[in-house]
């Protein structure tokens, strides 16, 4: 019997689908369906792929050490957990390329924060010229004698809607829902893009949080976790509050 196979007919002897599983386990769909087709070629590296089979096995209550030990065979050619020890040899033998790339991290970060600050200085900078635009205004229209003034104030306009940005770096399912309807539901392929627009809210569950970068009202939010990760959230208009339930 294939390996694979016998994944999946305890699953289905439990009564388990692969859409359960992927919401208990948070391994996505692809992964476990990659490891029930015996399709290793699908999996992410050796140290995460044998975390997904370790944990898939568990659920399944099966012999965690041998399900795994056959599946690094097949796959890897060995049974050895030595992923932590090749890790540890791999750092200490190249301590040069650990703090490049420790600097590289920082002037990344570095990059971010001053994009950041740059926007808002442009925001803060564009509110008070309209404050001293609104202030020149006033003082045109001062009052009458009576000390009435006959204009009434006008308040600049505010958008109230939920406008949400999505950007494909990796293959990536995705749900999303506007104001409570499902309007998309599928795979977004990488470098592919949509945008949402509702008036309450817009909801979005992604089965590769680490594939997506999302940018809600014009602001950058980044990707909404790790690769791999099934996550959710939801982004509401402004003035709108968190339903109870």
């Amino acid at each position: 019997m294939a390996w694979g196979k016998t994944l999946r007919e305890r699953r289905e002897q439990l009564g388990y689908t692969l859409e359960f599983v992927e919401e208990e386990t948070k391994i996505r769909k692809y992964y476990l369906e990659a490891l029930e087709n015996d399709h290793f070629s699908l999996l992410p590296p050796k140290i995460y792929a044998s975390g997904f089979v370790k944990q898939y096995a568990r659920m399944l209550e099966l012999d965690e050490k041998q399900i795994v030990g056959e599946f690094r065979r097949l796959a890897y050619g060995d049974g050895e957990d030595n992923d932590d020890i090749n890790l540890k040899q791999t750092l200490s033998s190249e301590p040069k390329s650990w703090f490049r790339f420790k600097n590289l991290f920082f002037a990344l970060a570095f990059l971010v924060l001053a994009v950041w600050l740059g926007n808002y200085l442009v925001d803060y900078l564009a509110q008070e010229g309209t404050r001293n635009m609104g202030s020149g205004i006033s003082r045109q229209e001062q009052p009458n004698e009576q000390g009435h003034n006959d204009k009434p104030k006008k308040e600049a306009p505010v958008a109230k809607t939920a406008r949400l940005e999505i950007e494909a770096k990796q293959k990536c399912w995705t749900l999303v829902k506007v104001d409570d309807e499902i309007i998309y539901s599928g795979t977004l392929k990488a470098g592919e893009n949509r945008v949402f627009e509702g008036k309450q809210s817009i909801y979005i569950k992604a089965g590769n949080a680490g594939g997506i970068e999302i940018t809600f009202n014009g602001h950058k939010e980044g990707t909404m976790g790790m690769p791999g990760e099934v996550k959710e959230r939801e982004f509401l208009a402004p003035g709108k509050q968190v339903k109870q339930e």
